[in-house]
């Protein structure tokens, strides 16, 4: 790993300037409830949920495991003091005695909020001054279809590489699914309400009410019948790119062209980068005022949790093996094989037997 980290740094030792296009994607589950009071029956709710997620995962091929705290550290002083030229990870040790939130964001790090991004400036491990941007984007509306093969191709399009998000990029997704009783009321007195107008004149004025009536029906129907559950959810991307106007423009254009390639809207959060920024950290949707700001300000769709589903940022590349023969993925995701790894599904070992009778 380390040598196609210097790669893409320094370029490959053989002189001929050739790019290196590798990523390495990861992904990230956080799953939060609120709770009364801590006790060890709390703890054993969020050991089962974490237990059941697992298993789906792994199930579905998608091999996970456990994230400690300082790998979570890891991640997130990546992201909160992000440098486009640093390629290593943040390995910083946890202090017990400090605070999560003091351990995240380095001692020389600094925020500039501007309409359309944060600028930020620091230190790097070299001891040299930094600058770099993060540009926060957020999806506008639901779209007509969309399905869940359709996010690989966003970040790269396997027919055209050259689209998709070249920058590197935090995608984010907060799910909150509604309580079914509650969901259910408000589809009941939707439906009636435009019942009573449906064969009326106020149809006649209002050309959307048939339709919505239809829609209010079909989810009325799936919700009395258990089949759905209303999700409510924030779709959010921030992506990191140098300290230029242009090369951020530039870069905007694009993401806002590889979403629409799949059928989504994506608009830059102006005025909104501190809330997307938020978004971005795992458990603050549940503080309930921060989640009411984010429908306040129009962050929040809402659907189908299947719908929703559709849309979790997920890759099918697997990295297979920490180490051994670079095998990438059509996505450029770094991967390598190792056949004599016992942490891979299958079986590779090839054995040869050779014996002989009496001396050469």
């Amino acid at each position: 790993m380390r040598y196609y980290t210097h790669a893409a740094k320094e370029g490959f030792p053989n002189g001929l300037g050739e790019p290196l296009t590798l990523r390495d994607y990861r992904l990230f589950f956080t799953w939060s409830q609120k709770v009364k009071r801590v006790n060890e029956s709390e703890f054993l709710k969020v050991r089962d949920v974490r237990r059941n997620l697992l298993a789906a995962l792994n199930t579905a091929d998608i091999h996970s495991h456990v994230v400690g705290i300082e790998e979570f550290l890891s991640v997130m002083r990546e992201v909160l003091n992000h440098d486009t030229e640093r390629m290593d990870s943040w390995h910083v040790p946890y202090d017990p005695e400090s605070s999560l939130a003091s351990q995240m964001v380095d001692r020389t790090t600094a925020w500039e909020v501007k309409t359309g991004h944060i600028r930020v400036k620091g230190v790097n491990h070299k001891q040299q001054p930094f600058s770099s941007r993060m540009v926060s984007m957020n999806l506008d509306k639901n779209p007509a279809i969309h399905y869940l093969w359709q996010n690989g191709n966003i970040v790269t399009d396997l027919l055209n590489p050259s689209k998709g998000i070249h920058c590197p990029f935090v995608f984010t997704m907060l799910l909150i699914t509604e309580e079914q009783m509650k969901s259910q009321g408000e589809a009941n007195s939707k439906f009636l309400a435009l019942d009573s107008r449906v064969n009326t004149s106020y149809a006649k004025y209002i050309p959307a009410t048939r339709r919505q009536h239809a829609e209010w029906q079909e989810a009325r129907d799936a919700l009395l019948s258990n089949e759905e559950a209303i999700t409510s959810y924030f779709y959010g991307i921030t992506f990191f790119c140098a300290d230029d106007d242009d090369v951020m423009a530039q870069e905007t254009e694009r993401t806002k062209n590889a979403f629409e390639q799949q059928g989504l809207k994506v608009v830059r959060a102006d005025f909104m980068q501190i809330r997307n920024i938020l978004a971005a950290i795992p458990f603050t949707a549940t503080n309930d005022k921060l989640w009411k700001d984010f429908k306040r300000t129009g962050a929040v769709q809402r659907g189908y949790s299947f719908n929703a589903a559709n849309l979790m940022p997920i890759i099918a590349d697997n990295k297979l093996s920490p180490s051994g023969i670079l095998l990438p993925s059509y996505r450029n995701q770094i991967a390598f094989l190792d056949v004599y790894d016992k942490n891979l599904p299958n079986t590779n070992f090839n054995w040869f037997y050779g014996c002989n009778i009496g001396r050469w």
